[in-house]
């Protein structure tokens, strides 16, 4: 005596076995056509889905058809629980980290609002510094563009030398030329900021001093300001 379990792939053999029906093995055989096709798709597989398949793709049987026959039902319930089977556990989300947005909970009122002023400081002076940060990366190509363009005089600055700190003065045949209609603290800014072009490792920073944004360059030294707030703003309002 056999005491496993019938699997859909036997079922479906003996279903056509007991039955000389021509329309329910045409029906049955529909029914394992459109199992397979939702397996396929990765769908969801019940009743109602496999109705809709049969009737799309052949005509029949219809939902109330299979709801009506124990025997198409069966065959269904089997292929869906071996379709289950199959499918793959769903990935469970592993918690974010968190970080605390206060130190600790019992903070009074003044002392969370404070805590929060700083947090929305510290997210505009990040937001301020990507924007300078690109502002440099696009004065840097422009200037790799215009020197492609307007090549340097080697010869021309060795002839001239070295000048008193000991640096090689950069000839152009045509020296750089700031566009006009741009105001005078706006062309101080970039002139400011193409002077540091040539340091790649330069770390700009917007910071605040007495309640006013200056861009500051950092280096092993002491900070030191290169564009001041009124600079700042001119150079924004360009760029913007």
């Amino acid at each position: 005596m056999n005491l496993q379990p019938e699997n859909s792939a036997a079922c479906f053999k003996r279903l056509l076995q007991e039955s000389n029906s021509q329309k329910f093995h045409t029906s049955l055989e529909r029914i394992k056509k459109a199992c397979d096709g939702i397996e396929d798709m990765k769908g969801l597989l019940n009743y109602s889905r496999v109705a809709k398949y049969t009737e799309n793709h052949y005509g029949s049987p219809k939902r109330q058809s299979i709801m009506n026959s124990k025997r198409l039902r069966l065959y269904i319930d089997l292929r869906k629980q071996e379709y289950g089977n199959k499918s793959p556990a769903p990935k469970r989300k592993k918690a974010k980290n968190i970080t605390p947005r206060y130190p600790t909970s019992d903070l009074d009122l003044k002392t969370k609002v404070f805590i929060d002023q700083l947090h929305s400081l510290n997210e505009q002076l990040h937001a301020r510094n990507a924007f300078l940060e690109k502002a440099m990366r696009n004065l840097q190509q422009e200037i790799l563009h215009t020197t492609r363009e307007n090549p340097i005089d080697v010869r021309a600055m060795i002839e001239k030398g070295a000048q008193e700190d000991l640096s090689m003065k950069i000839v152009r045949e045509q020296q750089d030329k700031i566009p006009q209609g741009i105001s005078t603290k706006a062309k101080t800014a970039i002139e400011k900021l193409l002077a540091l072009a040539d340091n790649p490792h330069c770390s700009l920073k917007v910071e605040i001093i007495e309640g006013e944004r200056n861009l500051m360059l950092k280096s092993a030294m002491a900070p030191e300001t290169i564009l001041f707030a009124d600079e700042l703003v001119e150079l924004e309002t360009l760029l913007a």
